[in-house]
Protein backbone atom coordinates (compact mmCIF):
# COMPACT_ATOMS: atom_id res chain seq x y z
CA UNK A 1 0.00 0.00 0.00
CA UNK A 2 1.81 3.05 -1.26
CA UNK A 3 -0.76 5.71 -0.36
CA UNK A 4 -2.45 4.54 2.82
CA UNK A 5 -2.08 7.57 5.08
CA UNK A 6 -3.81 10.44 3.25
CA UNK A 7 -5.12 13.04 5.77
CA UNK A 8 -8.78 13.99 5.88
CA UNK A 9 -9.42 17.04 3.63
CA UNK A 10 -6.01 18.75 3.69
CA UNK A 11 -5.50 22.16 2.06
CA UNK A 12 -1.73 21.74 1.98
CA UNK A 13 0.43 18.69 2.36
CA UNK A 14 4.06 17.76 2.98
CA UNK A 15 5.26 14.53 1.41
CA UNK A 16 8.03 12.40 2.90
CA UNK A 17 9.62 9.25 1.62
CA UNK A 18 11.78 7.05 3.81
CA UNK A 19 12.45 9.80 6.39
CA UNK A 20 13.33 12.34 3.66
CA UNK A 21 11.31 15.42 2.76
CA UNK A 22 10.27 15.33 -0.91
CA UNK A 23 7.91 18.22 -1.63
CA UNK A 24 5.20 20.55 -0.34
CA UNK A 25 1.93 21.22 -2.18
CA UNK A 26 -1.13 23.43 -1.69
CA UNK A 27 -4.55 23.18 -3.29
CA UNK A 28 -4.42 25.07 -6.57
CA UNK A 29 -0.61 25.17 -6.75
CA UNK A 30 -0.15 21.67 -8.10
CA UNK A 31 -1.35 20.49 -11.51
CA UNK A 32 -2.77 17.21 -12.72
CA UNK A 33 -1.07 15.29 -15.52
CA UNK A 34 -3.53 16.80 -18.02
CA UNK A 35 -2.35 20.33 -17.09
CA UNK A 36 -5.41 21.53 -15.16
CA UNK A 37 -5.12 23.00 -11.66
CA UNK A 38 -6.18 20.84 -8.73
CA UNK A 39 -8.68 23.07 -6.92
CA UNK A 40 -10.97 20.51 -5.29
CA UNK A 41 -9.93 17.89 -2.71
CA UNK A 42 -10.28 14.92 -5.06
CA UNK A 43 -8.16 16.49 -7.81
CA UNK A 44 -5.63 17.66 -5.22
CA UNK A 45 -5.22 14.13 -3.88
CA UNK A 46 -4.95 12.77 -7.41
CA UNK A 47 -2.33 15.38 -8.41
CA UNK A 48 -0.15 14.71 -5.35
CA UNK A 49 -0.30 10.97 -5.91
CA UNK A 50 0.54 11.44 -9.60
CA UNK A 51 3.60 13.44 -8.59
CA UNK A 52 4.58 10.65 -6.19
CA UNK A 53 4.21 8.12 -8.99
CA UNK A 54 6.56 10.21 -11.17
CA UNK A 55 9.10 10.29 -8.33
CA UNK A 56 8.88 6.50 -7.96
CA UNK A 57 9.22 5.99 -11.71
CA UNK A 58 12.15 8.39 -12.16
CA UNK A 59 14.14 7.28 -9.12
CA UNK A 60 13.21 3.61 -9.02
CA UNK A 61 12.56 3.82 -5.29
CA UNK A 62 10.03 1.36 -3.87
CA UNK A 63 9.20 2.89 -0.48
CA UNK A 64 5.89 4.11 0.90
CA UNK A 65 5.15 7.81 0.98
CA UNK A 66 4.10 9.65 4.11
CA UNK A 67 1.55 12.45 3.69
CA UNK A 68 1.47 15.01 6.50
CA UNK A 69 -0.95 17.85 7.02
CA UNK A 70 -0.28 20.93 9.13
CA UNK A 71 -1.32 19.18 12.35
CA UNK A 72 1.05 16.28 11.81
CA UNK A 73 3.90 18.66 11.04
CA UNK A 74 3.21 20.62 14.24
CA UNK A 75 3.21 17.34 16.16
CA UNK A 76 6.58 16.37 14.64
CA UNK A 77 8.02 19.72 15.67
CA UNK A 78 6.67 19.60 19.23
CA UNK A 79 7.76 16.04 20.06
CA UNK A 80 11.18 16.30 18.39
CA UNK A 81 10.49 13.71 15.72
CA UNK A 82 11.44 16.27 13.06
CA UNK A 83 15.11 15.71 13.93
CA UNK A 84 14.91 12.21 12.45
CA UNK A 85 13.97 13.49 8.97
CA UNK A 86 16.47 14.80 6.45
CA UNK A 87 15.64 18.07 4.71
CA UNK A 88 12.77 18.75 7.14
CA UNK A 89 11.08 22.02 6.07
CA UNK A 90 11.79 24.07 9.19
CA UNK A 91 11.21 27.36 7.32
CA UNK A 92 7.44 26.72 7.26
CA UNK A 93 7.38 26.24 11.03
CA UNK A 94 9.74 28.92 12.33
CA UNK A 95 7.26 30.00 15.03
CA UNK A 96 7.39 26.54 16.60
CA UNK A 97 11.17 26.23 16.82
CA UNK A 98 12.66 26.62 20.27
Amino acid sequence: MMYYNWPCNPTEIWVFGKKTFLFHAKIGDIKLNNGSDAWNPTDFERAVKQKCQKIRKNTGIKYCFEFCDHYAMNRYMSNGESNFYTNFPFEHFAELRR
